[in-house]
């Protein structure tokens, strides 16, 4: 009978491997949270630039409905409705830039003219005139996230 007090090999095998098996565990979730978290606030930020849009179209409300189309596309930013766009596609891969301070801390502020290449471009569908009066409006903002391309729809009618 061997009376010596300690872990044998195998024990500490076990051990050892039970050990690296939750690290590797928690390091797959923490991970996961991460790229989650990450999705979660580019999502946020989705959903704040299609209300952007949606507050430019009602503050353009006249200028859209004296339009002749009866539905077309439209790209927002900032200051007004910048231009026509044929198909969501064309519109879809054109990307808000994020216009930087200088400092290498880029702002919050999205347009087209210069700046850095964002994740967001967006896409706003008017239809000046339904059949109650009203103004139809679908803004849909697109995003990337890793390999996916989810997006947000916000769709609203305005009546005089």
């Amino acid at each position: 009978m061997n009376k010596e007090k300690g872990l044998t090999l195998i024990e500490l095998l076990a051990t050892v491997s039970i050990l690296v098996a939750v690290v590797v565990v928690m390091l797959a979730l923490g991970d996961r949270a991460v790229r989650q978290t990450g999705f979660l606030g580019a999502q946020t930020q989705a959903v704040f630039l299609s209300k952007e849009a949606m507050e430019v179209v009602k503050n353009n409300e006249s200028e859209i409905r004296g339009e002749e189309d009866v539905t077309f596309w439209r790209v927002s930013y900032k200051e007004g409705v910048e231009e026509k766009k044929d198909s969501l596609e064309e519109c879809k891969n054109k990307k808000l830039n994020v216009q930087s301070t200088g400092e290498g801390i880029p702002d919050t502020f999205y347009g087209y003219a210069s700046g850095e290449e964002s994740p967001f471009s967006r896409c706003v569908t008017v239809w000046p005139e339904d059949e109650n009066g009203g103004m139809e409006v679908l803004v849909e903002t697109f995003f990337t996230h890793g390999r996916e391309e989810p997006s947000v729809k916000l769709h609203r009618v305005f009546y005089d």
